[in-house]
């Protein structure tokens, strides 16, 4: 396998890994839903106002995921522009191009983290745990996915790094 073959793997982890973390955010977020409307049934407003406040961080989480899958989607796509009739140069530049959009979605994993630890929190307030544990599932699919993504970094940079030093 080659370096590059090595990057697209981890890389195709990542989007694996972000696309399992996505789901379980929207299971999670439609789970307080329901938690939320039946609490305000029963008049319970303490309750209905954490799992309106879970829905938030839900939905605070499930846009830097989905922008992470975009991310990671167009690293494996520049990553394909890196052919065998490019310059040690042009691999290089291109490389760095790949690990610039693979950092950008490790730190949009990092917001969703955050967003996730606020949702688990208004669980945790409300006594929901449903919402809690299909947000402790998303939590470790999202720490699966940044782990794959800083393989893949860390892959991508030394491959730059050879390609840069190539021939010199």
């Amino acid at each position: 396998m080659s370096g590059a073959d090595d990057v697209r793997a981890d890389a195709e982890a990542a989007r694996r890994s972000l696309d399992e973390a996505e789901e379980r955010v929207h299971r999670a977020s439609s789970e307080a839903e329901g938690l939320e409307e039946s609490a305000a049934a029963h008049g319970w407003t303490g309750v209905a106002q954490a799992m309106s406040l879970a829905q938030e961080a839900l939905t605070e989480a499930a846009s830097p995921i989905a922008d992470a899958r975009q991310a990671v989607a167009a690293g494996v796509s520049a990553l394909a522009q890196v052919t065998d009739e490019l310059s040690s140069d042009e691999v290089a530049l291109r490389l760095g191009a790949v690990g610039e959009r693979f950092g950008a979605a490790r730190g949009l994993v990092g917001r969703a983290a955050e967003a996730l630890g606020a949702a688990r929190d208004a669980a945790v307030e409300a006594g929901a745990v449903a919402v809690v544990r299909l947000v402790d599932d998303a939590d470790e699919s999202l720490r699966a996915g940044g782990e794959a993504l800083d393989a893949a970094a860390a892959r991508t940079t030394s491959e730059r790094s050879e390609a840069a030093a190539w021939g010199n």
